[in-house]
């Protein structure tokens, strides 16, 4: 309603007050007042009220709040609720008054849950409800461990505590959220294989989150981030798994193999050719050489060719164990 018309509007209640009212002998001399159609009013923050004072004068109402914090009104008697508490809106038309008492209602709000315990990854919508319909905002305390949206959406960022907090018209709400640290297991403790082999390693977060892998030998076994180990060469190395700070380990022994000749000293004569056959416990392809390669020599399948007469060694050799094979070549 503008200006213009609320002051229409109270004209036109003085006009019919006045000529609704009987004219009494000596009535001139009457007393003035002024009255409203409530003296007790109650609204949650943000509402408005227009107060409609009566009078039988024809003065303009003036207006005056003893406490605008509370809630202010204008020069045309519209109250407007600010904050919590209580505060008389005085209405006076010429030398007479009357009081209005407002009452603003704090705002409540109602969450769902006061408490959360979340994973890393893990979300939680919080749901928040206020006593007069305002709107809400969201603030989370420690970004760094759980982020809030403005739907109340919470995500797990790292393990730690924070704190949300859930706003309106000045009320706070508080909701503490932890997040937890994972259990991490892996499906092996210790595992034993040979050069080249390879395993993969089954994990189980509780966060469900992919852990990461590192092995602190990358000579003897390595380890990719689907926590595949391939063996190098012999000896132990340790592969850990690690989710948010919490981290379990598994053992690698790579195994030296052994290597079986089905012969150990072979006669020769010169020209001839004879192949030495190696098994090897790895199932790994050994390596051939010769120690003299004027007397013999010997293939990558161990096929040895007798060049002059003499004595030589075939080497067959596999992740650091070496065999040998006398080979005596005669004319």
């Amino acid at each position: 309603m503008t200006a213009k018309k609320i002051k229409l509007f109270f004209l036109s209640l003085i006009l019919i007050f006045i000529c609704t009212t009987p004219i009494l002998p000596n009535q001139a001399s009457a007393s003035s007042f002024v009255i409203i159609l409530r003296q007790d009013v109650t609204l949650n923050i943000g509402e408005e009220y227009q107060l409609f004072p009566l009078s039988n004068t024809i003065n303009i109402p003036q207006f005056k709040s003893s406490n605008s914090k509370v809630a202010t009104v204008s020069a045309l008697g519209k109250v407007i609720a600010k904050k919590p508490g209580t505060t008389k809106i005085t209405v006076t038309v010429g030398k007479e008054n009357t009081t209005c008492q407002i009452t603003v209602r704090e705002t409540k709000i109602t969450l769902n849950e006061q408490k959360v315990s979340l994973e890393n990854g893990e979300t939680f919508r919080l749901s928040a409800t206020t006593s007069d319909g305002s709107f809400v905002t969201y603030k989370s305390s420690k970004k760094s461990v759980a982020t809030i949206d403005d739907t109340g959406l919470i995500t797990a960022v790292k393990p730690g505590t924070t704190t949300m907090t859930v706003s309106a018209n000045g009320t706070k709400s508080l909701c503490n959220i932890t997040v937890k640290k994972p259990t991490v297991k892996l499906d092996r403790t210790s595992i034993k294989i040979f050069r080249g082999q390879s395993y993969t390693l089954t994990a189980s977060v509780s966060s469900r989150i992919s852990p990461t892998y590192k092995s602190n030998k990358k000579s003897v076994a390595i380890v990719d981030s689907n926590g595949t180990i391939t063996a190098m060469k012999h000896g132990v190395a340790t592969i850990t798994a690690t989710v948010d700070g919490v981290s379990t380990t598994c053992i690698v022994t790579v195994k030296q193999p052994e290597i079986t000749l089905n012969q150990y000293e072979i006669h020769m004569e010169k020209g001839d050719r004879k192949t030495l056959y190696a098994t090897v416990s790895s199932g790994n392809t050994p390596v051939f050489s010769t120690s003299n390669s004027n007397v013999i020599t010997v293939d990558k399948a161990g096929k040895i060719s007798a060049i002059k007469k003499g004595t030589a060694y075939v080497y067959c050799q596999e992740d650091g164990v070496k065999v040998k094979c006398k080979v005596i070549v005669s004319e």
